[in-house]
């Protein structure tokens, strides 16, 4: 089949599904964050940027794991199949289920539990501090939950080195698809006549509407092959295997990838005033390769200003929302606009997540609504 016929195959077959009612891509349920980013897309790269301690392995799960599994999961009827191999490299696998299982209280019950406090780290001289029974028995009521979330979601803490996470992102995908096979002429020297061999063609999985998604968290913790520096590492891991697995296999690659560190230097006017925007994530203070962002399809900045003593940003007030307010800034979209914001409310103990209004309807409501969420 030719990329023209491809090309219009994949324009007919999209919109035969919105008509049938069916996705084109699994929501994260964010209404206008979707008018740029609609989801979790097969055939693409996502690379997520901010400062060191921003929350990005945080936000990561919410909207790339946590939100896409409850949409699948509590969807059956669309017959949509999702697949994460989320390489850990920054956290063990048991403290991704400790944040799931935080998450999912503040979702279920209104709880706003650390993972400190739920595993009774807080408070050492008090005997009295530990995770109470009720909450056990919580956790204990998410079980299928979480057998379904393992199902669907692998964590990989086990693999750090390029080839090694592309090689088990291809054993996984040949585990669930299969591959066209195409005849290819050729010409042999040996027998000095035009012969034909058998060849992979197009990949495909098994299930109709199976999204294989990959994510690494973050980048800059790799561990370089033989001869390689950290430089080298991620930029063939990047251009090499991830854009391999996207054009080849379809995947959805989201990156984890901190700002260098100089991004961190507060730089001031001649007048002592902040200047904001060489604090904000950008494209060519990305740490240690700046060359990822040749291959990504999206690329998104968070920002957190509190930790700069910043009072208000961009007509947001800081002094009121402290460190609950995360501007993203779209650095990126092959086929959108970039250089656009959305201001959100976080909760980094829960993994929590929402919208605010924009800077002009946020009102006294608006703020009491957001600290309430805050538990302030």
């Amino acid at each position: 089949m030719s990329f023209r016929a491809r090309a219009l195959k994949r324009v007919h077959d999209n919109r035969d599904k919105k008509l049938a009612g069916g996705y084109n891509s699994i929501p994260f349920g964010y209404k206008r964050l979707q008018q740029f980013i609609p989801g979790v897309q097969k055939s693409n790269i996502v690379l997520m940027t901010a400062n060191s301690g921003v929350g990005k392995s945080k936000l990561c799960k919410n909207m790339y794991v946590f939100r896409p599994f409850d949409f699948v999961h509590r969807n059956p009827h669309l017959n949509i199949k999702l697949s994460t191999l989320y390489f850990c490299l920054e956290e063990p696998g048991e403290a991704f289920v400790h944040s799931l299982w935080c998450y999912k209280l503040r979702e279920l019950h209104k709880l706003r539990i650390s993972i400190k406090e739920l595993r009774s780290q807080l408070n050492p001289d008090d005997p009295t501090a530990m995770v109470s029974t009720d909450i056990l028995g919580k956790i204990d009521d998410l079980q299928d939950y979480t057998d379904e979330f393992e199902k669907s979601v692998m964590l990989i803490d086990d693999v750090r080195h390029p080839y090694g996470i592309y090689r088990r992102c291809v054993d996984f995908l040949e585990s669930v698809g299969d591959y066209d096979m195409e005849p290819v002429k050729f010409w042999n020297k040996a027998t000095g006549k035009m012969e034909t061999k058998i060849v992979k063609g197009p990949y495909f999985t098994t299930h109709p509407d199976h999204y294989v998604q990959i994510i690494i968290d973050h980048v800059s913790l790799i561990e370089p092959e033989k001869g390689q520096d950290l430089f080298e590492a991620i930029r063939t891991l990047s251009n090499r295997y991830l854009v391999s697995l996207r054009n080849r296999y379809h995947c959805s690659i989201v990156v984890v990838q901190q700002q260098a560190s100089d991004k961190e230097k507060q730089q001031y006017t001649y007048k002592g005033a902040s200047i904001e925007s060489k604090l904000e994530p950008s494209l060519d203070g990305l740490g240690d390769c700046k060359l990822t962002q040749r291959d990504a399809d999206e690329i998104f900045g968070i920002f957190a200003p509190d930790r700069y003593e910043i009072k208000e940003h961009r007509g947001y007030d800081i002094t009121q929302l402290q460190d609950n307010y995360r501007s993203y800034l779209f650095l990126k979209t092959r086929d959108g606009e970039a250089n656009k914001r959305l201001a959100f409310f976080f909760d980094g103990a829960t993994n929590f997540l929402a919208e605010l209004p924009p800077a002009d309807k946020m009102d006294s409501d608006a703020y009491a609504k957001a600290l309430r969420l805050a538990g302030r």
